[in-house]
């Protein structure tokens, strides 16, 4: 165990915060650092997921301490705040400087004499695989000695092209414009857990962050495309001597063909993408006049367009 003590105020009867880290029994930790992260949003979950990077965790550092095994200090944890939210990191390293083990607590205000102990985790070495469906990814934990690490939770974020949603709201948190993460993680089982992205609900390109809990570092955002596939789907026949059947329709963000059949039936078709595949679904329909010969697009402001027949005398 390791430990480390730090008076609040100049006072007699100051409030003290004691801060004792524990690693596992398994790990040779040479030296252990203990980081005071301040900022009124922080969370150990912030940290423990790498949803900062390096750079933004320094800005947050008030006060910084590593201790050696035999009892030598470098640097203290004096600047610390006895009423501002505190994220402390414990992290273990071997003689190398390689991360062994991380942990996290969270501290509100501090009264009286306070202790906290932390219980670190081994350290997270992580590798993923892509598979030609990128919502699918293979991840697999190690600890630094190279066994598999299991009930290692593991998150994800996904960043869309701007305005874009979630393909499933159940399983996925909007964060911000485009981007999203599981409601919840998933856990490792034997080492490995397969892990299924939930893309935009639109077919695009779109970028995934892998994140595993207190990993050695944080992994690389990969890119790819929705995977989707469209078969051929044949329409309605249209009248004889049709120049045009088939018109795009746009109106706002919504975007429809619109094609005629033999009946001179316009019948509205939206594109339905669901587990990975395509088709046309018919909306609604109207009839046209019998003398149609083309459906043409209109268009009608603010990139807008309207479906107009027109007739064999050439008349809207």
């Amino acid at each position: 165990m390791i430990a480390a003590l730090v008076a609040l105020s100049a006072c007699n009867s100051a409030p003290t915060l004691s801060v004792e880290v524990v690693h596992p029994s398994s790990l040779s930790v040479a030296t252990t650092e203990v980081t005071d992260y301040e900022s009124a949003t922080l969370a150990c979950t912030d940290v423990e997921f790498g949803l900062l990077d390096a750079t933004q965790l320094e800005a947050l550092i008030t006060a910084d301490e590593t201790l050696e095994t035999g009892g030598a200090t470098t640097g203290n944890l004096d600047g610390i705040s006895r009423t501002n939210n505190k994220v402390i990191v414990a992290r273990g390293f071997d003689t190398t400087g390689a991360l062994l083990s991380e942990g996290c607590m969270q501290v509100g205000t501090v009264a009286g004499h306070q202790t906290i102990t932390i219980d670190t985790v081994v350290a997270a070495t992580v590798a993923i695989d892509t598979a030609a469906n990128s919502a699918s990814v293979a991840v697999t934990a190690t600890d630094p000695n190279g066994a598999l690490i299991d009930d290692r939770a593991i998150s994800w974020t996904v960043y869309g092209p701007a305005g874009s949603t979630p393909a499933s709201t159940t399983v996925a948190t909007t964060t911000s414009d485009g981007v999203w993460q599981p409601t919840s993680p998933t856990c490792t089982s034997n080492g490995v857990a397969q892990v299924h992205v939930v893309p935009p609900s639109t077919v695009g390109g779109y970028a995934v962050q892998m994140r595993v809990a207190w990993a050695t570092e944080t992994f690389p955002i990969f890119t790819n495309l929705t995977s989707a596939t469209f078969s051929g789907q044949v329409l309605p026949s249209p009248p004889t001597k049709m120049t045009h059947a088939c018109a795009l329709r746009h109106a706002g963000s919504t975007q429809r063909v619109v094609c005629l059949d033999s009946t001179f039936s316009a019948t509205e078709y939206a594109m339905s993408v669901a587990n990975g595949s395509g088709s046309l679904v018919a909306m609604d329909s109207a009839m046209a006049p019998a003398t149609t010969a083309a459906l043409v697009s209109v268009p009608t402001g603010s990139g807008d367009l309207s479906i107009y027949a027109v007739d064999t005398n050439g008349d809207l």
